[in-house]
């Protein structure tokens, strides 16, 4: 059985991760930052954004430029074999619906090059069973470090949609149990990423535990929903 690898907050960019910045800037186009705050981001606190296909992930390490970590799927931090199967099957034949030919071409590659670019953005692995603890643990982790978490909450079950539906709740969660652990009421962020125009908005921040006292769970996943979609109809109309 391999040896679990111990986990590290990610509180610089290394040589390699300049390096590999300066390769990914090549084809991508700068992206104007919109900071409806009108202050940078603090140090602790948890950043929520789209995914927008493969697009957004890629593009918000790019052009924010703060230092955070980033939850992404477990399966891609595992062996290539595993990194293989998920690009394949669940991102590019279900969430992107490309064809099994450029599916495998795109897995493929994505496989080969995911250690270098998931150590660029800082991941943290996200399980969906009782290992979601590690999830949170490394994530509060972080974030105790000065070191901001950045989740991709939409349910991509059916694809990415331009006008989001519905997020899963564990960003709810982890600011819970950092509230319950540190009593701090993290500033969530929203992130709203586009292509036409290039943008990537930057939301004023909700806290969670405060809108626990009047809402429901629910309630509140759908006022985030609101919230980013709002983001995109002001601001990238």
């Amino acid at each position: 059985m391999p040896k679990k690898k111990k986990f590290k907050v990610k509180k610089r960019f290394t040589f390699s991760d300049k390096l590999l910045h300066c390769i990914l800037r090549i084809p991508n186009r700068k992206a104007k930052v919109i900071n409806t705050t009108g202050e940078p981001l603090p140090k602790q606190c948890i950043l929520i954004a789209n995914h927008h296909g493969a697009a957004g992930p890629v593009n918000i390490r790019l052009f924010i430029k703060d230092v955070y970590m980033t939850w992404c799927a477990h399966q891609m931090c595992e062996r290539y074999p595993s990194r293989w199967r998920y690009a394949y099957h669940t991102y590019y034949r279900k969430k992107l619906k490309y064809n099994k030919v450029k599916a495998f071409f795109k897995a493929t590659l994505l496989a080969f090059i995911n250690p270098w670019t998931y150590k660029y953005t800082g991941a943290i692995p996200v399980y969906y069973d009782s290992r979601i603890i590690n999830t949170y643990r490394n994530s509060i982790e972080c974030i105790e470090n000065n070191v901001p978490v950045l989740i991709f909450p939409e349910n991509s079950n059916e694809g990415y949609k331009k006008v989001l539906e519905e997020f899963w709740g564990g960003f709810l969660a982890m600011s819970r149990l950092y509230y319950k652990k540190n009593n701090v009421d993290l500033p969530i962020y929203t992130l709203r990423f586009c292509t036409k125009p290039k943008r990537i908005i930057i939301g004023t921040p909700l806290y969670y535990n405060e809108l626990s006292k009047t809402h429901t769970d629910e309630e509140i996943l759908k006022m985030f929903v609101t919230h980013m979609n709002e983001l995109g109809a002001k601001y990238l109309a």
